[in-house]
């Protein structure tokens, strides 16, 4: 017999999930574990795609107590990448019901197997590998939890085909399908699964995109994010934490092209160098939007000693900069590092900067209106210095250098061929990575006399006003 509050505690899981999840279970049940939740109760079949290390497995271990629990009879099959894995789940599973009062009695006298618990209130699960013959089964539920376990495209596809002639069809029309995991490629089960109508997907990236805010702060916070993409190749960080999934041989900067282009002896720095031994060039891709996803502005300083080597020296890199403030940041680069040629992308609204610029300045703006064909020619360039080992990045662990590297590399890595032959990045931003693109187009342009006239001598002119 359950103790009186044991019985108490499990009444009151059956009508509210997040008390049996947090004070049954005794896990926090995050804003986004909520919505997991609310898709998992309104869908047949759904997907979630997250981030490791942000209760995946936890949250749909409970999901399945709870639905067992408090439904006699259901019956789950429970599939992991191998049946190692899946047992494992289990056995957590086990432990939890072991150690918590209100769920002890859902465990016979008599046990269970490793790979097989029947309930005392005739719910079962069972633990499975992916890719395992199903005919017979006639599930209530199943889950695949982190069934991707490779990049290789044939066990890809086997796994698809797997999911669609194997597991499928075994599902009645009344069953539920949780898909949960990390993606692997862009072609992997999940990115096909986006594309058919009968499936809820969502995705939950360790960090917002349009916010940069962390999806689970008390957990993840963007600092300790930061830290472990300081441990992990670019790549990897962007496919575990950020669900952006492409191999390091499908990026047009592999990792080890990035690796070596690497400097831990150079830092960023706000000066040129005291004995005058470079030229400096300025990248600078604008951006000016109320949109919280719009591009951030970045300017990036390269230097060129006398055999056309190049490192990046500075980089200025900040969402919603107004016009203004942009004129006032490029005059303010310029006076500092007195650069050959400042390359402006002039699409749309950017063309202001170089008119206005032409009127109260001669800063040596070089104007570049950028089309696809040009922004495939500057990321082929940019590509081949890499290569050549002509274009170095800072990376020493100081100030500020690694956080603005790291999201410079992770720019860089995302960066594809795609299939129609098309040139494409799979990130959101692009921005450092055209900064930079713009800075080595620079070195190709001619060096014209420079003429600084500082922020209040443009306004006067322009007969602009702070605001």
């Amino acid at each position: 017999m359950l103790e009186l509050t044991s019985k108490v505690d499990f009444e009151m899981g059956r009508r509210d999930f997040r008390f049996f999840f947090e004070d049954i279970c005794g896990f926090q049940l995050a804003d986004f574990h909520k919505e997991w939740y609310e898709t998992s109760e309104k869908n047949k079949k759904i997907c979630v795609i997250a981030s490791r290390d942000h209760g995946k497995s936890v949250f749909f271990r409970c999901y399945l107590l709870w639905k067992m629990a408090y439904n006699p009879g259901t019956e789950v099959l429970f599939f992991s990448h191998s049946q190692h894995q899946s047992i494992d789940h289990m056995g957590k599973m086990d432990e939890l019901i072991m150690t918590t009062p209100a769920l002890k009695h859902l465990k016979p006298k008599r046990g269970w197997a490793k790979q097989l618990f029947r309930m005392s209130n005739k719910s079962s699960i069972r633990a499975m590998s992916v890719g395992k013959a199903v005919r017979g089964a006639h599930p209530d539920i199943v889950v695949l939890d982190d069934i991707l376990s490779s990049e290789a495209q044939t066990q890809l596809k086997s796994i698809s085909t797997w999911f669609y002639t194997a597991l499928l069809p075994v599902l009645h029309h009344t069953a539920q399908l949780c898909i949960v995991g990390t993606p692997f490629s862009y072609t992997d089960l999940y990115s096909e699964l986006r594309k058919l109508d009968g499936y809820a997907v969502k995705e939950y990236p360790a960090i917002d995109e349009p916010t940069g805010e962390p999806l689970w702060p008390e957990r993840w916070s963007l600092e300790a994010l930061n830290q472990r993409r300081s441990e992990m190749t670019s790549i990897a960080f962007t496919r575990e934490y950020l669900c952006k999934p492409i191999a390091s041989e499908a990026s047009l900067f592999p990792e080890e092209m990035l690796e070596n282009a690497k400097d831990d002896t150079m830092a960023l720095s706000y000066y040129p160098d005291p004995d005058g031994e470079y030229n400096y060039y300025i990248g600078w891709d604008p951006a000016i939007s109320p949109d919280r996803s719009a591009d951030y502005t970045c300017m990036m300083v390269i230097a060129m000693d006398e055999n056309r080597k190049k490192h990046v020296v500075h980089v200025h890199h900040e969402k919603g900069m107004d016009f203004n403030s942009q004129i006032d940041k490029i005059i303010e680069l310029n006076a500092r590092f007195n650069p050959v040629i400042i390359e402006l992308e002039t699409n749309n609204f950017a063309m202001a900067f170089n008119q206005v610029l032409q009127e109260i300045s001669d800063l040596p703006i070089k104007p570049f209106n950028m089309n696809r064909m040009k922004k495939e020619a500057l990321i082929h360039t940019l590509q081949l210095h890499f290569e050549q080992n002509h274009l170095s990045i800072p990376y020493k662990e100081e100030g500020s250098t690694r956080r603005h590297m790291n999201t410079l590399l992770n720019e860089l890595s995302l960066f594809t061929m795609l299939d129609n032959g098309r040139m494409e990045s799979l990130g959101g931003h692009d921005d450092m990575v055209i900064a930079l693109a713009l800075s080595v187009q620079a070195t190709k342009e001619y060096r014209e006399n420079i003429v600084i006239l500082d922020s209040n001598v443009w306004q006067s002119r322009l007969g602009v006003t702070d605001v």
